[in-house]
């Protein structure tokens, strides 16, 4: 996902979690309760905070079991390996012989001047 559509997401996210509830109230609540709208702002804030704090820890969980997939299959390629190069059937890298190239020298910056 791109950043322009992560800041997008995220102003979206904004709009509709205060944005919204703030018109609702503003039409359906008396103006002089200021109580109200405190409590609802309040309780949509450690809300948000909330759900950002339970991703976190989704995303945590997600990477340490990525990570422990990688172990094994690391594992199980370091096995293989090790029984093919004892068996003999690893093939050897070969030295292949490069032709040389004239080397042209190289300009310099002073060159230009």
């Amino acid at each position: 996902m791109s950043k322009g559509k992560i800041a997008l997401t995220v102003l979206i996210f904004i709009l509709v979690t205060m944005a919204l509830p703030l018109v609702l109230l503003l039409a359906f609540v008396d103006v002089n309760n200021l109580s109200v709208y405190i409590v609802v702002f309040g309780a949509m804030f450690f809300g948000s905070i909330g759900f950002m704090i339970a991703m976190l820890f989704k995303t945590k969980a997600d990477i340490q079991e990525q990570i422990e997939e990688l172990k094994v299959q690391n594992a199980a390629i370091a096995y293989r390996l090790t029984e093919m190069k004892k068996q003999g059937t690893l093939p050897q890298p070969v030295a292949e012989a490069k032709p040389e190239a004239k080397e042209e020298p190289k300009e310099k910056f002073d060159d230009f001047n």
